[in-house]
Order: structure tokens, then sequence, then C-alpha cells
């Protein structure tokens, strides 16, 4: 029996054809660079982020009189969320489309990098550093979705080759661009300079990106995602504190424990 051949561009998206979705055989060759665009700079401002965080922690102790140890939890917990979040931000891509994820996810960036600005505590900074990472996992999980969702098999790699050097630019230039940012004007200053951008961008990537199809019949599961995020947080946890209590202390050997059992049982 030969294999029915399913058209992407007459996927159904709530029971309705989505027809006139460009996908890799058909996008005009304008559309395609302008997603590039697009989704370059959002996981470049996510990667920029945390770069410019690193080079401000000596500063943030002082602020807020705070031990390094703890401070680090403003570049842990959004490293956590990015790490936790990928693959539930794919599959929440599928079930609603990528477009309106990616966007979506550049607004809770946006809102998490203007909490942060205003932050009075370290724990509110962390709290709001959280809430970017949210939106950071869901643009970096779809940047390069959207990319490959547009361009033929042909020019694939190198348009993935190219989201990679905005991911490389953004962990190269963050460090520069944080410490000239906030030797003068202010580590705050960083983070509205995110939502500035994030202003700019998100409209602009709404109005350029087409609607991506989604898959019928996805589920999504938050147990799993829960207990995966658990468990990768209290490896940084073990690993954080380790140093501090002893890697033999009973806290980080039962955060060890704990970061296995619930590997495998997600698993």
């Amino acid at each position: 029996m030969a294999a029915t051949r399913i058209d992407p561009r007459t996927a159904v998206t709530n029971g309705q054809a989505s027809a006139g979705v460009p996908t890799s055989g058909d996008a005009p060759d304008a559309y395609k660079w302008m997603v590039l665009v697009v989704a370059g700079a959002g996981i470049f401002m996510s990667t920029l982020s945390n770069g410019i965080v690193n080079v401000a922690l000596p500063v943030l102790t002082r602020e807020f009189d705070a031990s390094l140890v703890v401070a680090q939890w403003v570049v842990l917990a959004y490293v956590l969320c990015i790490t936790g979040l990928l693959l539930p931000a794919g599959r929440l891509a599928d079930m609603f489309g990528r477009k309106e994820v990616f966007l979506g996810g550049f607004v809770v960036f946006a809102v998490g990098a203007g909490a942060c600005a205003v932050a009075p505590s370290l724990s509110w900074l962390v709290v709001a550093r959280v809430l970017q990472g949210v939106g950071g996992a869901f643009v970096q999980a779809n940047s390069g979705a959207l990319v490959t969702q547009v361009f033929p098999a042909r020019e694939r790699g190198r348009a993935l080759g190219l989201i990679g050097s905005f991911v490389s630019a953004g962990a190269l230039m963050g460090p520069v661009f944080g410490g000239l940012i906030t030797e003068h004007w202010g580590w705050r200053s960083a983070f509205l300079l995110i939502v500035a951008v994030s202003a700019i961008a998100t409209p602009a990537g709404w109005r350029l990106l087409r609607r991506s199809p989604v898959r019928p019949g996805q589920r999504f599961d938050p147990f799993g995602a829960a207990l995966f995020i658990a468990a990768t947080g209290g490896l940084m946890l073990a690993l954080n504190s380790g140093a501090a209590v002893g890697w033999s202390a009973l806290p980080t050997v039962a955060l060890g424990v704990g970061t296995i059992v619930g590997n495998r049982s997600r698993g």
C-alpha cells in the first residue's frame, strides 16, 4: 500500500485548514530571510542577557549585601528555566503554533527583564530572572524550528549555521555590553535595554511572521516537565552549595540522589 503524503500547507489547525502557511518548499526568499532575522534577534537577546548578568554579579553582591553563592542564583535561575523548559516549549509550539509561542516567549522575556530592572531585593531579582528564563526557553526552543520550517533542505544547513552565529554573538557580546553598561549607566540599564529592544521586535515579529501550522492531538505532560525541572534544579543546587557545605554533607548527597531518582522516574 502506498504511503499517504500529507501536504503541510493544508495542515488542520483547530479544525480548519491553514492554507497559505509557507513551508520549506514554497516560502519566498524575502520571507525566509525575514524569519531568520526575527528568530536570530530573539535568540541573540536571550543569550546576551545571561552574559550581561554574569559580568554584573560582583556589583549585585555589593548592592544587595549578599554572598557570591547566593547571588549566583540570578544566573542559575535563568539557566535552570532554559534547560528545563526547552522540551515543553517545543511541545506547546506543536499545540498552539511556533509563531505564537515564540512571540509569547518574547513578551514574557521582556516582562521579566522589566521586573529585573526595578528589583528592590535579590530575591525579587531571582524570581524575575525565573520569569525571564521562561520566556527565553520559549524563544530558544522555537528559533531554529521557525527557520527550518521555511528554508528548503538544500539551504537549511546554512540557515541553522547563521542561527548558531546569533547564539555565539550574544554569548560573546554579553560580557562586553554588560561591562560597559554596568560601568557607565548601572546594571538596571541593561535590563531596560532588553525591554526596549523587545518592545520593537515583538510587534515587528507579529507583523512579519506568518501563521504556523499546528499538530492536532498533541498532549502536554505537566508532571513530566515539573519533575525534570525539579531534578535539574536539585543538581544545580547541589553543585552550587557543595563547595560551601561539603560534597559529602547530607544535603548535598540528598540533592544528588534526588536528581538521579527524578530523572529515572521521568524516564
